[in-house]
């Protein structure tokens, strides 16, 4: 409970919690200055007026002496009426001769004058002989309310004061810290503005604000700089892996073209043989198989070759084909062993461009589409749709069903090693080997866009000008 009046009473901002020590301070003040006004003012007034009855007194016992010498005692009567009648602070008056007996007696009807008095006593003496004394009771109630008119006005004039002085402060405060202040609280909000942003310095910023500020401008130079050294050695440590994982390639490459070369040139060599019995016994349909087994070897060697070149980063012979053919004959090629693996339709879209010509490397460029093609199949697509268009360069458009990327890697699908697949089924080698075989023909590759209804790609290929 009490943590929680802590928090309600006291301010969160700054500036708030300035004015609330500020008036707690005036307010102490005040009421100091005011108990011990109080005090010194009615220690003089009751001083004052008991120095004006003393001399009062004096006054009326050397009257009734006079009148006890002349036994003119009517005088006394006389004379102490008129003193009460323009004293109003006497409430009462009495004189007694040298025996007790009362000489005069004025009592003011005012019983509530009785209260908060004193009485002073005057003796009356001849030559040191004691003839009698004067009694006088005082009022202090003329000192209250003098006290409680002083208090008042001095109360309105402190308060008009001191909430002068607040304002001031309270300006003060804001202008010379609040305000000089607010910029650099601001661009502390966050890391981007907290880098980005330099707040600038009031002119009349005082000494201390100034060091803030120089100290938030060093601070701030020094988090970049330090941001910076870190995305250098990130970027270093991950060029320095992929170069390692490359180096490794290329030994395991070296090996992998040994070992599928030879059997390779075995299938292609029993091909041949192959193909030369069915020419001598006239079978069409087995000899077109057998070149499209041909083909597909000549192609897997080429392949092997190209990753075992792929290190030394070497510039491919380009050739001039139109780009439509191409690609009908590779969807004719791979629409049964596609539908085989549950694809269903295989289609592609073009606006009468078969004969625009791009340049391309073969393999390499049919290495991209069945790279994608597959990538489609295992994302369990059941359409694949070509669409091809012409703007500054010939574009393809490769748009499936499938289940799609996670949003969170699309940036890194082209990197080298990384794959969205089971560690058993992917390589991470294949979009990254598409982006730099078709960067060597001038061309590229980006992802458009990828969800679970599907992704789409575009392939940017270099036209051929006409002659």
């Amino acid at each position: 409970m009490k943590t929680a009046l802590k928090h309600f009473y006291l301010p969160s901002s700054l500036s708030g919690r300035l004015s609330l020590y500020t008036a707690l301070g005036i307010i102490i003040v005040a009421l100091i200055l005011g108990t011990t006004t109080h005090l010194f003012l009615s220690e003089i007034l009751y001083k004052n007026i008991k120095d004006k009855y003393e001399s009062l007194s004096k006054q009326l016992s050397a009257v009734t002496l006079d009148a006890v010498l002349i036994k003119d005692y009517s005088v006394i009567e006389r004379y102490s009426k008129q003193i009460v009648q323009d004293n109003p602070d006497i409430t009462q008056l009495t004189i007694l001769g040298q025996h007790q007996e009362v000489l005069a007696n004025i009592k003011r009807e005012t019983p509530n004058l009785q209260k908060n008095s004193f009485t002073i006593i005057m003796p009356i003496s001849l030559t040191d002989y004691p003839i009698g004394k004067v009694r006088l009771t005082i009022s202090l109630q003329s000192v209250k309310e003098t006290l409680f008119n002083i208090f008042f006005i001095a109360l309105i004039g402190l308060i008009t004061l001191f909430i002068f002085l607040f304002w001031i402060i309270h300006y003060i405060i804001k202008k010379q810290l609040i305000q000089p202040l607010t910029p650099l609280l601001s661009s502390l909000e966050n890391i981007e503005s907290t880098l980005n942003s330099t707040p600038t310095l009031p002119k009349s910023a005082s000494r201390e604000i100034q060091l803030i500020y120089l100290s938030f401008s060093k601070l701030q130079q020094e988090l970049k700089n330090h941001i910076q050294l870190l995305e250098k050695a990130q970027q270093a440590t991950q060029q320095l892996c992929k170069d390692q994982h490359l180096a490794s390639i290329d030994k395991i490459s070296a090996g992998l073209a040994h070992d599928l070369n030879t059997p390779l040139a075995n299938i292609l060599g029993y091909c041949q043989l192959c193909q030369e019995w069915a020419t001598e016994h006239s079978n069409d349909e087995i000899l077109s198989y057998l070149n499209i087994i041909e083909r597909q070897t000549q192609l897997s060697s080429e392949i092997v070759t190209n990753l075992l070149n792929h290190a030394r980063s070497p510039i491919p012979n380009l050739d001039q084909q139109p780009l439509v053919p191409f690609l009908e004959k590779i969807i004719s090629l791979l629409t049964p062993i596609t539908q085989a693996k549950g694809l269903k339709q295989l289609q592609m879209q073009q606006d009468a461009l078969e004969e625009v010509k791009v340049q391309m490397h073969t393999s390499n460029l049919q290495q991209v589409f069945f790279n994608l093609i597959n990538n489609a199949i295992e994302a369990d697509a059941t359409l694949i749709k070509f669409t091809v268009s012409e703007e500054e360069m010939l574009v393809v458009n490769i748009e499936d069903n499938g289940t799609g990327i996670p949003a969170d890697q699309i940036d890194y699908i082209f990197d080298a090693f990384y794959s969205n697949k089971p560690h058993q089924k992917g390589t991470g080698f294949g979009l990254f080997l598409a982006k730099e075989y078709l960067h060597k023909m001038d061309g590229d590759i980006q992802i458009v866009h990828s969800d679970h209804h599907g992704s789409r790609f575009k392939i940017l290929l270099q036209k051929v000008a006409e002659a």
